[in-house]
């Protein structure tokens, strides 16, 4: 059991059948944003990003229910094609930190593995949310960059 106040984190790991470049520009091109958040629970209605230490990011969606939110936050680290960590703010509430490292795999180049960690999440109930949208979204993303990768061949 997690002590009140103590934050809590969520890890989520996807394997990719497209290079790294390919995934690095899905999570931070808006017009790929676009693309892949929020999968059917939301529509982005508005994205901009500014991929770079210091940046920016503002995500609008509207939601199923037919209610708007707004996801936030500032680049702390961008390394292309490898690290991202940026801070994430719903509704201008909670400040939580991403961090999402890209791998190549050893001898596929064309496959990149992901790590993500979301932590100082500050409830259970927050956490669970966030698990379930990072594993759909990330669903999203394969299904954008995968698409045409399968006619790419792997390098032996």
């Amino acid at each position: 059991m997690t002590p009140a106040g103590a934050a809590l984190s969520v890890t989520v790991s996807r394997i990719f059948d497209a290079p790294r470049e390919r995934v690095f520009a899905a999570l931070t091109e808006a017009d790929q944003i676009h693309q892949w958040f929020g999968g059917g629970l939301s529509t982005v209605t508005a994205a901009r990003v500014d991929a770079r230490p210091g940046g920016d990011y503002r995500i609008e969606v509207r939601r199923r229910d037919g209610g708007d939110s707004t996801l936030t936050g500032a680049y702390r680290e961008v390394v292309p094609p490898a690290r991202l960590v940026y801070s994430w703010v719903w509704d201008g509430v909670d400040e939580t930190l991403v961090t999402i490292e890209l791998r190549e795999i050893p001898g596929l180049t064309r496959r990149t593995a992901l790590h993500l960690t979301h932590a100082r999440i500050p409830h259970a109930d927050y956490a669970e949310f966030h698990e379930r949208g990072w594993s759909h979204g990330l669903g999203q993303v394969a299904a954008l960059v995968e698409r045409g990768a399968n006619k790419e061949t792997e390098e032996p």
